[in-house]
């Protein structure tokens, strides 16, 4: 009868999410449409209306992505940057394929809280415990593993890798507040529009947990970030005026770790 019950249970959250996240329409997605268009609508019907669709060639995940290999660049030189950036476009392409591929459960998965160890779903659920870390340390392992095997696989793992430790720099993603209950999605459209004001040139943070076993590694970053950008989550729900500032400090350390994630990479795959 428990099992029952737990199944039963279980199937009524996950229509109810299904149900939440179709109706994520306090704002209109309005997908295809130029920035022009965009303005024209929210001047005529006075509401702000904001694109729901993937990030595409200007999104956050490209731009925090490409910039980490130019961190890279300056600090460590183009030798080891170019090991990276040499594989550019399969970065770029699957940095963004987790929210298109890996977007079960309303994408729970992206979401990691590093005081619970959970993502939003109840945690009656064993949905619950697959999270943003998990898939980090999933696809990070994949990336290494097949680094001398399948270049082009390696490459793509790394990308979603990449992904999913950029989530958890967003206070939204690990404090575990989903786009129709909070300014998740207005926040990251904030984000998006103005994240060339945030790049980084440098980073101090290769040192960082480099002297543990990669496994450890990836869990001790993703758990920093996450904890960062907790620290904020009060902040950018309070208030549309913090948000450039929690921006600026929390893309910047998003970008910072990247870099040094692909630098304690190449070491792992033994180019360093």
């Amino acid at each position: 009868m428990k099992n029952v019950f737990k199944k039963i249970t279980t199937a009524i959250i996950a229509s109810s999410l299904t149900l939440t996240f179709s109706f994520t329409t306090f704002a209109e997605a309005l997908p295809q449409k130029t920035q022009s268009t965009y303005q024209e609508l929210q001047n005529t019907t006075n509401r702000r209306i904001y694109d729901f669709t993937s990030d595409g060639a200007k999104g956050t995940h490209e731009f925090i992505t490409v910039q980490a290999m130019t961190i890279l660049g300056n600090d460590k030189g183009n030798n080891f940057k170019n090991l990276i950036k040499n594989y550019e476009p399969t970065l770029r392409q699957y940095c963004d394929k987790p929210d298109k591929d890996e977007n079960q459960w309303a994408f729970a998965y992206h979401f990691y809280n590093p005081y619970t160890g959970l993502n939003y779903l109840p945690s009656i659920l064993p949905q619950s415990k697959t999270t943003a870390l998990t898939k980090f340390e999933e696809h990070a392992a994949n990336a290494v593993s097949s680094y001398r095997t399948d270049r082009t696989y390696s490459m793509q793992e790394l990308g979603r890798a990449c992904h999913f430790l950029e989530d958890v720099n967003v206070p939204y993603h690990s404090a575990n507040l989903i786009a129709v209950l909070s300014t998740h999605s207005q926040y990251e459209q904030f984000v998006q529009d103005h994240q060339t004001s945030y790049a980084l040139n440098s980073t101090d943070k290769y040192g960082n947990y480099y002297s543990e076993n990669f496994n450890d590694y990836c869990y001790d970053i993703l758990n920093d970030c996450a904890k960062y950008s907790y620290s904020f989550k009060d902040e950018v729900q309070k208030s549309e005026s913090s948000w450039d500032s929690v921006a600026n400090v929390t893309v910047k350390y998003a970008e910072g770790y990247v870099a040094a994630f692909f630098y304690r990479f190449l070491h792992e795959v033994g180019e360093i």
